[in-house]
């Protein structure tokens, strides 16, 4: 069995905690009983469904503004999908960050749970990446900063998110420039207080897990000790490593999630191919500090936000050429498309209870 341990926090800022120029203060979501559509209508544009409900967008009646609202049925949820949905709901309402979807508001009735949420209109990082078949260092950079400020403020609150993947960061707009971390349903508190517990379900999607997680699958029965929120960081790593150079750092000919589980295990991969030839150095020393196999050696979020790639002292990327999307081709992109395709089989996300 998995045995939990606990240690003191080092690596929490002071409250408020601040993302970037911004102060940012706790702000308890409001939950309602009764009808949401007293106070909302809808305007007739949907944005998705699934088999527990649906996404659309609705029009608050005074102010006109306008979000996304997720209905679900309860109807269509057993127990511990209803208790795993109300978790995700606890823990977003204790985030407030311009990189993390915001959630307003709640309803709640006899037979539906209504979630208002941003309205993002962008798209998925991942589709924006594969249409373009491309992205400049400057372009990574901009939008992987946003992405560390968002971890950063979810472990500043306890919270690590476990499924970090191209999919799961979304644009605010068409314009591609603003990304915010979505879906918390894998999320999980580990720390109350100034102490953090280890964590221990086997979670996450297939070429995104850091390899502590997987290694659990063969120790939980063997007083395994868990693992923490660095797993988020080994996360960020995959992304930048895709976002560079259009493949996973780690891979298996076969396809097959045991062989590339193998290969994350492993923890070897390689940036000596033609498309690193133009990344700087500070940006593939930050990607080595992230695919660090030792959880104890990896990056922290604060300390990566100080990286010479990342942090204010880095005069890499001129301000005029900030939004450039266009530079070197991505050989590889297409295997991004491969890697993201088999991400989408029914077994591919793994969520093994403690």
């Amino acid at each position: 069995m998995c045995t939990p341990s606990s240690k003191e926090i080092t690596d929490l800022p002071a409250s408020p905690i601040k993302d970037g120029k911004r102060d940012l203060k706790f702000q308890l979501t409001e939950h309602h009983l009764g009808d949401i559509w007293d106070t909302y209508e809808m305007t007739g544009e949907k944005l998705g469904s699934g088999m527990s409900g649906s996404v659309v967008v609705v029009k608050h009646k005074v102010t006109g503004t306008e979000y996304a609202c997720k209905s679900v049925f309860f109807s269509r949820l057993n127990q511990e999908i209803e208790s795993d949905l109300r978790t995700e709901l606890d823990l977003l309402k204790q985030l407030d960050s311009p990189h993390i979807i915001k959630i307003y508001e709640s309803w709640e009735d006899k037979k539906h749970l209504h979630i208002l949420l941003d309205r993002l209109t962008g798209g998925e990082l991942y589709t924006n990446l594969i249409e373009r078949e491309s992205y400049t260092e400057q372009h990574t950079h901009n939008l992987f900063k946003q992405m560390l400020k968002a971890i950063y403020h979810c472990h500043a609150h306890g919270i690590a998110h476990r499924d970090l993947n191209l999919e799961n960061f979304l644009f605010k707009s068409p314009k591609a420039e603003k990304v915010k971390l979505i879906d918390f349903g894998l999320s999980k508190r580990y720390c109350t207080g100034r102490t953090i517990r280890n964590m221990c379900s086997v979670v996450g999607t297939t070429y995104y897990i850091a390899p502590e997680v997987l290694k659990l699958r063969t120790t939980k029965g063997q007083g395994g000790k868990g693992y923490d929120k660095e797993c988020d960081m080994w996360g960020l790593g995959v992304i930048l490593f895709m976002m560079l150079s259009g493949r996973p750092p780690f891979d298996a000919k076969t396809g097959d999630d045991e062989d590339i589980f193998r290969a994350i295990i492993r923890g070897n991969f390689r940036m000596d191919d033609d498309e690193w030839a133009e990344i700087s150095n500070e940006c593939k020393d930050l990607v080595l500090k992230l695919l660090q196999k030792n959880p104890k050696k990896r990056i922290t979020a604060s300390q990566a936000l100080s990286h010479p790639w990342i942090g204010p002292e880095c005069g890499l990327f001129p301000k005029e050429v900030e939004h450039a999307l266009v530079g070197r081709q991505c050989p590889h992109v297409h295997q991004i498309r491969q890697a993201e395709a088999n991400c989408h089989r029914d077994d591919c996300v793994f969520t093994v209870a403690d």
